[in-house]
């Protein structure tokens, strides 16, 4: 699946079979464990942004490279701009991190407006990138991210080799 030309599929109200659909291109390419968990979770967001915000309906990229898982979720309505992400993690409220979400957890996070929409990018690196700061890597998770803002460690652990079942490392997560 390696440089591939990618697959679109229509954003509604059928989140499972979007989810399903997802999970099975992320883990043939290489995507497991925590990584896996964080593409899908900020894939959710995207997606219920649309839904609630976007205008209802949108569309759903996905591709890869060498280096990087590739997601774009595009919205009808085109609203969303890059001044919508806050800069420090919400406070006082139960809903509104989404965006910010998106910001810490993927390796690279845009929004950009097209002649669609607005479109959400959401690039994860396939593999390890070199260490950091002489750091072996991170074993943290989403849960560790500092609640005033700040950026995510390393990516956490190399994804195994991508086999051909696509029901690996099966997720139970519910958009």
């Amino acid at each position: 699946m390696t440089g591939d030309h990618g697959q679109h599929w229509p954003i509604d109200e059928d989140l499972s079979a979007l989810r399903e659909r997802l999970q099975y291109h992320a883990v043939r390419a290489g995507m497991r464990g925590e990584r896996l968990d964080d593409l899908l979770l900020v894939t959710n967001e995207a997606v219920i942004n649309i839904l609630e915000h976007g205008g209802g309906k949108g569309t759903l990229a996905i591709w890869q490279n060498e280096t990087y898982l590739t997601i774009d979720v595009t919205d009808t309505l085109g609203l969303l701009t890059p001044w919508h992400v806050p800069r420090e993690r919400p406070t006082g409220t139960v809903r509104g991190f989404g965006l910010w979400l998106m910001n810490q957890l993927c390796d690279e996070f845009a929004i950009e407006q097209t002649e669609e929409g607005s479109r959400v990018r959401l690039r994860m690196r396939l593999g390890l990138p070199p260490a950091q700061g002489g750091s072996s890597g991170s074993t943290g998770s989403a849960r560790d991210i500092p609640a005033s803002g700040g950026t995510p460690g390393p990516v956490r652990g190399a994804p195994a080799p991508a086999g051909d079942d696509p029901g690996q490392d099966e997720l139970q997560v519910s958009f």
